[in-house]
């Protein structure tokens, strides 16, 4: 089989708990997610953008964020079969 170097695709990084290290997960650029982190049980906001941030959240920013609205997009293209 035949590889090139042509064809590359999405870089994906490894976020660790920034009070622990524990690794929390992998992403691609544009990524945004709060996790848990099932070692040390902090809530971790992570931005993976060419700035990539992992911030602790504050129990204020935990529940304003619990309390926010959600928008969901649904692809008008998607049928089921």
């Amino acid at each position: 089989m035949e590889t090139t170097d042509s064809v590359k695709g999405p870089i994906s990084y490894f976020v660790s708990c920034p009070r622990c290290g524990y690794k929390l997960c992998k992403g691609e650029e544009g990524s945004h997610v709060i996790i848990k982190c099932p070692n040390c049980s902090v809530h971790v906001r992570i931005k993976i953008n060419e700035n990539t941030v992992a911030h602790i959240m504050t129990k204020e920013e935990l529940e304003a964020e619990r309390n926010k609205p959600r928008i969901y997009y649904v692809n008008p293209d998607f049928q089921s079969k």
